[in-house]
């Protein structure tokens, strides 16, 4: 646990939250910053600050209460569709630095996360290069 780290705070109940489910490895809350109803988090019990420091049985925990999580807000609010983010680093939009996952229900019309900038379209070949790339350096 950090001191300084809100998250931290809120999984070891020293700050009020408004919590989901847990586990001994994951924690969900609802988002204090609504958007929409529904907005949860979901965090790791221990502290880590991007995606890259979790083992490999946080990850899987994440993902399994991710999913969970995502079919119950589906469930009770029915919305349109659904996103589920979660970022690394300032230049990415990370303002809490703690690992968490946003499960975001959405609607067609509210105005929320629009991509301003088009894609670009690549060819076959250098989609495969960037495939290359990733593959060389992915772990055992």
């Amino acid at each position: 646990m950090t001191s300084d780290c809100v998250f931290c705070r809120i999984v070891a109940g020293e700050v009020e939250s408004a919590l989901v489910c847990e586990d001994e490895l994951a924690c969900c809350f609802v988002d204090r910053q609504q958007l929409a109803d529904g907005h949860v988090l979901v965090v790791p019990r221990r502290h880590v600050r991007e995606l890259y420091e979790l083992t490999e049985d946080e990850a899987a925990a994440l993902g399994v209460m991710v999913l969970r999580v995502a079919r119950a807000v589906r469930d009770a609010y029915e919305p349109e569709g659904l996103n589920i983010w979660q970022s690394n680093g300032g230049a990415a939009g990370q303002r809490v630095f703690h690992v968490h996952f946003h499960i975001h229900p959405r609607e067609h019309a509210d105005g929320l996360f629009s991509y301003n900038k088009t894609p670009a379209r690549r060819g076959n070949d250098h989609l495969h290069s960037i495939a290359q790339r990733v593959q060389a350096h992915l772990a055992d």
